[in-house]
């Protein structure tokens, strides 16, 4: 999961520090509350936009709509608006 969140962040042109804080966001999460396998990467994609929204300049956040088609899960059903559970879950 790791590597796929260091594959994404590249992809997505971000600075290795916003990596590493995502990873550490994640790794909190996990944590605290028991994330079904099925949901690891909706939680990991939470947690490099919520990174990203804290590290980056605002000019080079991924948009959450670029973010789901690029980790596919806008083909899973998700939408920016259901999206924004999984960004509120990490924040908690």
């Amino acid at each position: 999961l790791v590597d796929w969140m260091s594959d994404v962040g590249r992809e997505c042109n971000l600075h290795n520090s916003t990596i590493h804080v995502s990873i550490l966001l994640l790794d909190k999460v996990f944590g605290w509350r028991d994330v079904q396998r099925s949901q690891w990467k909706v939680f990991a994609t939470a947690c490099i936009s919520v990174a990203s929204k804290c590290e980056e300049a605002k000019e080079y956040c991924p948009p959450v709509p670029d973010l789901l088609v690029l980790t596919k899960l806008s083909h899973a059903g998700h939408t920016p608006l259901s999206f924004r559970g999984g960004e509120v879950e990490v924040l908690r």
